[in-house]
């Protein structure tokens, strides 16, 4: 399965995430407003994850 960064677009959420193969909706509100993540806000959640978790 493909590596794919989405952002969910709801006003008050914006969450920024990762996921192999596709998904339904945004994990951290539920709503299915999402599209693909920018190249920014993918080297961003890619830097957020490093630090959480060590060197990917």
């Amino acid at each position: 399965m493909a590596r794919h960064f989405y952002t969910c677009q709801e006003p008050d959420c914006g969450f920024v995430f990762e996921r192999y193969g596709d998904v339904a909706a945004c994990p951290r509100c539920g709503k299915r407003n999402l599209r693909p993540a920018t190249p920014e806000e993918q080297q961003k959640c890619v830097e957020q994850l490093k630090q959480i978790h060590g060197k990917l």
